[in-house]
Protein backbone atom coordinates (compact mmCIF):
# COMPACT_ATOMS: atom_id res chain seq x y z
CA UNK A 1 0.00 0.00 0.00
CA UNK A 2 1.24 3.14 -0.88
CA UNK A 3 0.14 6.72 0.00
CA UNK A 4 0.04 8.94 -2.61
CA UNK A 5 1.56 9.08 -6.19
CA UNK A 6 3.63 6.73 -7.17
CA UNK A 7 5.79 6.33 -10.61
CA UNK A 8 7.44 2.62 -11.01
CA UNK A 9 10.32 2.80 -13.34
CA UNK A 10 11.07 -1.03 -14.40
CA UNK A 11 14.83 -2.09 -14.90
CA UNK A 12 14.73 -6.03 -15.71
CA UNK A 13 12.46 -8.72 -14.73
CA UNK A 14 9.98 -7.50 -11.52
CA UNK A 15 7.55 -9.63 -9.69
CA UNK A 16 4.64 -8.91 -6.55
CA UNK A 17 2.53 -11.68 -5.53
CA UNK A 18 0.15 -10.61 -2.65
CA UNK A 19 -0.52 -13.25 0.02
CA UNK A 20 -4.01 -15.29 -0.37
CA UNK A 21 -6.40 -13.35 2.41
CA UNK A 22 -8.45 -15.12 5.03
CA UNK A 23 -9.82 -11.59 6.52
CA UNK A 24 -9.20 -8.70 4.41
CA UNK A 25 -9.01 -8.00 0.49
CA UNK A 26 -5.63 -8.34 -1.52
CA UNK A 27 -4.00 -6.65 -4.00
CA UNK A 28 -0.49 -7.17 -6.00
CA UNK A 29 0.05 -3.67 -5.76
CA UNK A 30 -2.38 -0.89 -4.33
CA UNK A 31 -1.82 3.22 -4.53
CA UNK A 32 -4.10 6.11 -2.54
CA UNK A 33 -3.16 8.26 -5.63
CA UNK A 34 -1.81 8.10 -9.55
CA UNK A 35 0.61 5.22 -10.62
CA UNK A 36 2.76 5.62 -13.67
CA UNK A 37 4.74 2.79 -15.00
CA UNK A 38 7.60 2.91 -17.79
CA UNK A 39 10.94 2.07 -18.08
CA UNK A 40 13.14 -0.24 -20.58
CA UNK A 41 11.24 -1.45 -23.28
CA UNK A 42 11.92 -5.35 -22.67
CA UNK A 43 11.34 -4.52 -18.56
CA UNK A 44 8.69 -6.58 -16.98
CA UNK A 45 6.43 -6.27 -14.21
CA UNK A 46 4.16 -9.07 -13.10
CA UNK A 47 1.46 -8.96 -10.34
CA UNK A 48 -0.93 -11.23 -8.72
CA UNK A 49 -3.23 -10.53 -6.07
CA UNK A 50 -4.42 -13.21 -3.42
CA UNK A 51 -6.69 -15.90 -3.52
CA UNK A 52 -9.58 -13.90 -1.22
CA UNK A 53 -12.60 -17.16 -1.24
CA UNK A 54 -12.11 -17.56 2.51
CA UNK A 55 -13.26 -14.53 3.56
CA UNK A 56 -16.47 -12.59 2.83
CA UNK A 57 -16.70 -10.03 0.79
CA UNK A 58 -13.32 -9.43 -0.20
CA UNK A 59 -11.58 -8.19 -3.63
CA UNK A 60 -8.53 -9.59 -5.59
CA UNK A 61 -7.18 -7.21 -7.79
CA UNK A 62 -3.50 -6.84 -9.34
CA UNK A 63 -3.15 -3.41 -9.99
CA UNK A 64 -5.35 -0.31 -7.93
CA UNK A 65 -5.22 2.92 -7.93
CA UNK A 66 -7.25 5.35 -6.41
CA UNK A 67 -6.79 7.87 -9.30
CA UNK A 68 -5.08 7.04 -12.85
CA UNK A 69 -3.21 4.67 -13.97
CA UNK A 70 -0.75 5.18 -17.02
CA UNK A 71 1.18 2.44 -18.48
CA UNK A 72 3.87 3.83 -20.82
CA UNK A 73 6.20 0.85 -21.60
CA UNK A 74 6.96 -2.28 -20.43
CA UNK A 75 5.62 -5.51 -20.45
CA UNK A 76 2.63 -5.28 -17.36
CA UNK A 77 0.78 -8.61 -16.56
CA UNK A 78 -1.71 -7.93 -13.41
CA UNK A 79 -4.11 -11.13 -12.14
CA UNK A 80 -6.82 -10.83 -9.90
CA UNK A 81 -7.53 -14.16 -8.63
CA UNK A 82 -10.24 -15.80 -7.21
CA UNK A 83 -12.26 -13.62 -4.60
CA UNK A 84 -15.62 -13.61 -2.65
CA UNK A 85 -16.17 -10.40 -3.80
CA UNK A 86 -14.95 -9.25 -6.84
CA UNK A 87 -12.04 -10.03 -9.15
CA UNK A 88 -9.75 -7.11 -11.05
CA UNK A 89 -6.54 -7.61 -12.80
CA UNK A 90 -6.31 -3.92 -13.70
CA UNK A 91 -8.61 -0.91 -11.42
CA UNK A 92 -8.60 2.67 -10.82
CA UNK A 93 -11.30 4.79 -9.75
CA UNK A 94 -9.77 7.79 -12.45
CA UNK A 95 -8.63 7.02 -15.84
CA UNK A 96 -6.73 4.15 -17.04
CA UNK A 97 -4.38 5.01 -19.84
CA UNK A 98 -2.15 2.72 -22.13
CA UNK A 99 0.48 4.31 -24.42
CA UNK A 100 2.24 1.68 -25.43
CA UNK A 101 4.46 -1.51 -24.00
CA UNK A 102 2.39 -4.50 -23.64
CA UNK A 103 -0.14 -4.96 -21.18
CA UNK A 104 -1.96 -8.44 -19.98
CA UNK A 105 -4.58 -8.01 -17.24
CA UNK A 106 -6.83 -11.04 -15.69
CA UNK A 107 -9.14 -11.21 -13.63
CA UNK A 108 -10.44 -14.66 -11.59
CA UNK A 109 -13.51 -16.11 -10.21
CA UNK A 110 -15.80 -13.67 -8.42
CA UNK A 111 -18.85 -14.05 -6.54
CA UNK A 112 -19.49 -10.33 -7.29
CA UNK A 113 -18.15 -8.78 -10.84
CA UNK A 114 -15.11 -9.90 -12.71
CA UNK A 115 -13.34 -7.45 -14.62
CA UNK A 116 -9.53 -7.86 -16.45
CA UNK A 117 -9.81 -3.74 -16.78
CA UNK A 118 -12.30 -1.89 -14.35
CA UNK A 119 -12.03 2.04 -14.68
CA UNK A 120 -14.42 4.41 -13.16
CA UNK A 121 -13.70 7.11 -15.94
CA UNK A 122 -12.27 5.70 -19.28
CA UNK A 123 -9.55 3.74 -20.56
CA UNK A 124 -7.03 4.80 -23.48
CA UNK A 125 -5.32 3.25 -25.69
CA UNK A 126 -2.25 5.18 -28.03
CA UNK A 127 -0.52 1.69 -28.88
CA UNK A 128 1.16 -1.29 -27.39
CA UNK A 129 -0.67 -4.94 -27.02
CA UNK A 130 -3.46 -4.82 -24.95
CA UNK A 131 -5.10 -8.64 -23.36
CA UNK A 132 -7.84 -8.07 -21.34
CA UNK A 133 -9.11 -11.59 -19.72
CA UNK A 134 -11.94 -12.07 -16.85
CA UNK A 135 -12.98 -14.79 -15.33
CA UNK A 136 -15.99 -15.68 -14.27
CA UNK A 137 -18.93 -13.93 -12.27
CA UNK A 138 -20.55 -16.89 -10.26
CA UNK A 139 -22.45 -15.11 -7.21
CA UNK A 140 -24.18 -11.99 -6.96
CA UNK A 141 -22.40 -9.92 -9.52
CA UNK A 142 -23.37 -8.77 -12.52
CA UNK A 143 -20.51 -8.28 -15.03
CA UNK A 144 -17.91 -10.07 -16.63
CA UNK A 145 -16.23 -7.99 -18.80
CA UNK A 146 -12.55 -7.77 -20.53
CA UNK A 147 -12.60 -4.27 -20.01
CA UNK A 148 -15.65 -2.29 -18.46
CA UNK A 149 -15.59 1.83 -18.05
CA UNK A 150 -17.93 4.13 -16.37
CA UNK A 151 -16.39 6.57 -19.55
CA UNK A 152 -15.41 6.33 -22.77
CA UNK A 153 -13.27 3.49 -24.18
CA UNK A 154 -11.21 5.59 -27.24
CA UNK A 155 -8.61 3.00 -29.11
CA UNK A 156 -6.23 5.20 -31.05
CA UNK A 157 -3.74 2.10 -31.94
CA UNK A 158 -2.04 -0.93 -30.90
CA UNK A 159 -3.87 -4.04 -30.51
CA UNK A 160 -6.35 -4.82 -28.06
CA UNK A 161 -8.38 -8.50 -27.53
CA UNK A 162 -10.83 -7.96 -24.17
CA UNK A 163 -12.51 -10.93 -23.53
CA UNK A 164 -15.63 -11.47 -20.95
CA UNK A 165 -16.04 -14.96 -19.04
CA UNK A 166 -19.12 -16.40 -17.93
CA UNK A 167 -22.01 -14.22 -15.97
CA UNK A 168 -24.10 -16.40 -14.48
CA UNK A 169 -25.70 -16.76 -10.83
CA UNK A 170 -28.60 -15.42 -8.61
CA UNK A 171 -28.94 -11.51 -10.15
CA UNK A 172 -31.39 -10.23 -12.16
CA UNK A 173 -29.16 -8.54 -14.81
CA UNK A 174 -25.91 -10.71 -15.88
CA UNK A 175 -23.67 -9.53 -18.54
CA UNK A 176 -20.57 -11.37 -20.31
CA UNK A 177 -18.84 -8.74 -22.94
CA UNK A 178 -15.79 -8.43 -24.24
CA UNK A 179 -15.65 -3.70 -24.01
CA UNK A 180 -17.88 -2.31 -22.00
CA UNK A 181 -18.64 1.24 -21.56
CA UNK A 182 -20.97 3.09 -19.21
CA UNK A 183 -21.65 6.58 -19.76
Amino acid sequence: LASGNMNLVLVGKNTVDAPDSESVSSCGIHVDGSLTISGQENASLTVFGGDTTNTTNSNSCGIYASSTITIESGTVTATGESASAVSYGICASGAVTIENGTVNAASGEAQGDSVGIYTGNSVTINGGDVTATAGDAVGSGWYSCGIRSNGFITINNGTVIATGGKSTGTGEQRFSMGLYAYH
